[in-house]
């Protein structure tokens, strides 16, 4: 499955941010990043809770908290709701009282 990813990349708090794109080629559900291996930095993202039943990693896909699937954490979205030739926008939760740290972390001291 072909995919275009739009992914929000912030080096800090004081950097204004930007989307990167990344074109997935050859996305599968089992497959896990590459960028690494292509000698980028990988996207910076939140996963506490490591059982995907937290929702606290505060983050948005198209405009939805955590994806398409309702009352499903990011970590457990799936690729199967997508569509070949599909382009996903995956962003920092935007709420002032989680200022984005760097990527896809949040803030979230003030809980």
């Amino acid at each position: 499955m072909r995919l275009t990813l739009r992914v929000w990349r912030q080096a800090g708090p004081e950097d204004g941010g930007r989307y990167e794109v990344y074109e997935v080629a050859d996305a599968e559900p089992e497959m896990s990043g590459r960028l690494v291996d292509e000698g980028v930095e990988p996207v910076a993202f939140a996963s506490d809770c490591r059982e995907g039943i937290c929702g606290a990693c505060g983050v948005t896909v198209d405009g939805r908290p955590h994806g398409p699937a309702e009352n499903t954490p990011s970590c457990h979205q799936r690729l199967g709701s997508y569509s070949d030739g599909d382009t996903l926008r995956i962003e920092p939760l935007r709420a002032a009282v989680f200022p984005v740290i760097r990527d896809l972390v949040v803030d979230r001291s003030a809980l």
